[in-house]
């Protein structure tokens, strides 16, 4: 069991630190409505249809990680993964959209792959986050290519969120894609954690998952034609004010490079949204809109 474990945590922290479907672009089930049982050496557990958890391990002893919620965001059922203790070890609880363990309960990185030939521009999902301290929530999406000459998966883009902060509401994430390749796809594997950390998860750290979507490009660009937003004052010293025809939009700051300054915040239109830590300079504002996930991006600029 000790082996097992730690082929597990290593499993963890390669899925989660190469940033990590079941259909060819969409994912199956992804509001978690639908739950069954399976059977696995003459051991019943249940898990979410289309999805792969560690429950497969309460014939170990284990006590079930992740389990369905009447708590949801939308229609009746979510998923909440929570990182349990045993007389074998802490273990996080995981969802995936393939197995990652096989029938012996070892973890096989080899399974963790399905066939997928999208190329999405971003995932989003609803979520609640409680990280005990020391710890994060985890998201890591991995779209690759089998290469037959030297017999690897070639990486065709990643997508990567982690959450080291309690967020008690449903709150909305749209993480883009990193392309690094114009190739189709062959294969995708997700992966979302109750913990970071492969080696040593905190034991109660929890996350709460609803609608999980794959979006794509040409799906928004009729959407995002008719979305105006006005953004002011621009330039700012300390805040700015959205105002936009939808109900809500999330709105994330993101500097030059692309790398995330300010985590996502949810806004009704008119709301003001504090930017006084920032340092003066050229930032790109991004909002989303949850229900639509019309997306729009402007360059906003701070002044001394």
């Amino acid at each position: 069991m000790k082996n097992q474990k730690q082929r597990l945590a290593f499993l963890l922290l390669f899925l989660l630190g190469n940033i990590w479907v079941n259909a060819q672009t969409q994912l199956s089930n992804g509001n978690f409505e639908k739950w069954g049982n399976k059977t696995v050496n003459g051991f019943t557990f249940t898990d979410p249809e289309n999805w792969h958890t560690l429950n497969q391990l309460q014939q170990f002893g284990f006590e079930e990680s992740s389990s369905r919620t009447s708590d949801a965001y939308a229609d009746s059922f979510a998923i909440v993964l929570e990182t349990i203790s045993s007389p074998f070890g802490r273990i996080p609880g995981l969802i995936a959209g393939a197995p990652f363990l096989n029938a012996s309960g070892e973890p096989d990185m080899n399974l963790n792959f399905k066939p997928f030939t999208g190329r999405p521009n971003h995932i989003s999902f609803w979520f609640k986050s409680f990280p005990e301290q020391g710890d994060a929530n985890a998201m890591s999406c991995l779209i690759t290519k089998w290469n037959t000459q030297t017999n690897t998966r070639d990486t065709i883009a990643h997508a990567g969120w982690t959450m080291d902060s309690t967020y008690e509401n449903y709150t909305f994430a749209s993480i883009l894609f990193d392309y690094n390749s114009n190739e189709t796809p062959d294969s995708m594997s997700i992966i979302f954690s109750s913990s970071l950390n492969g080696f040593s998860p905190i034991v109660g750290s929890a996350l709460y998952l609803d609608n999980i979507q794959l979006g794509y490009a040409n799906q928004l660009e009729e959407i995002n034609k008719e979305r105006e937003y006005s953004v002011f004052p621009n330039p700012f010293v300390d805040f700015i004010q959205i105002d936009f025809a939808g109900k809500l939009v999330q709105a994330e700051i993101l500097d030059i490079s692309g790398k995330q300054l300010l985590s996502p915040k949810i806004l009704a239109s008119g709301e003001g949204l504090s930017l006084s830590n920032l340092l003066p300079g050229m930032y790109y504002l991004r909002m989303v809109e949850p229900e639509t996930l019309a997306t729009k991006t402007k360059i906003i600029v701070k002044n001394p």
